[in-house]
């Protein structure tokens, strides 16, 4: 009997993804320096924790940070079971790789869409995907305009890699047609780097 995978996901509860990010930020900055991050914030948030990493540790690196706190986020997710089921069910495991992409977004759109309170689309285009949410929470780089979205970025870098048993498949931002364009966009590629 066939199970609707995408039907049975539900969205993180509130709770559980706040203790997510906060193990995922003890994994990748330590305790001494998250506690020091999660003080400064009045809510955590993805925007406000972006925001705070790129005051305190500049663009580059924290922009490298929340990247890397959106992978160890991934992990997190999986390792917490079976709660979210459609990522272990078998009908989705034995799935060859080219339907577990389309299927593996969709169910990961489902359990991360409500996070945001925005919406997930997710598109085909020419060299793989396209995640986009409109009116993204990001932070904009008050002289460029530039709206960063790393965190998505680990996440689906991560997830990318678990799906292709450790292979490396370029995620990355797509730039805005201006800066005023309230679409965050991340292109996906499903050919592995080399």
């Amino acid at each position: 009997m066939s199970v609707n995978l995408i039907d049975n996901t539900h969205p993180l509860p509130d709770a559980q993804v706040g203790d997510l990010i906060n193990l995922a930020m003890i994994e990748i900055l330590g305790e001494d320096v998250s506690g020091m991050i999660i003080r400064e914030l009045p809510v955590l948030t993805i925007s406000s924790l972006h925001f705070t990493c790129l005051k305190i540790f500049g663009k580059n690196s924290g922009e490298g940070l929340m990247i890397r706190i959106g992978r160890a986020f991934f992990r997190r997710l999986v390792l917490s079971g079976d709660e979210y089921s459609s990522l272990y069910h078998p009908q989705f495991r034995l799935q060859g790789i080219n339907r577990k992409i389309p299927l593996g977004l969709s169910i990961m759109a489902k359990i991360l869409g409500d996070f945001s309170s925005k919406p997930v689309v997710i598109s085909r285009v020419a060299e793989g995907y396209s995640w986009e949410v409109e009116d993204c929470p990001v932070i904009s780089a008050p002289a460029t305009g530039i709206k960063f979205f790393s965190f998505q970025i680990g996440i689906l870098q991560e997830f990318m890699s678990w799906l292709g048993n450790g292979r490396m498949y370029m995620v990355e931002q797509e730039p805005t047609l201006n800066s005023c364009e309230p679409v965050c966009r991340i292109k996906i590629c499903t050919q592995a780097v080399e």
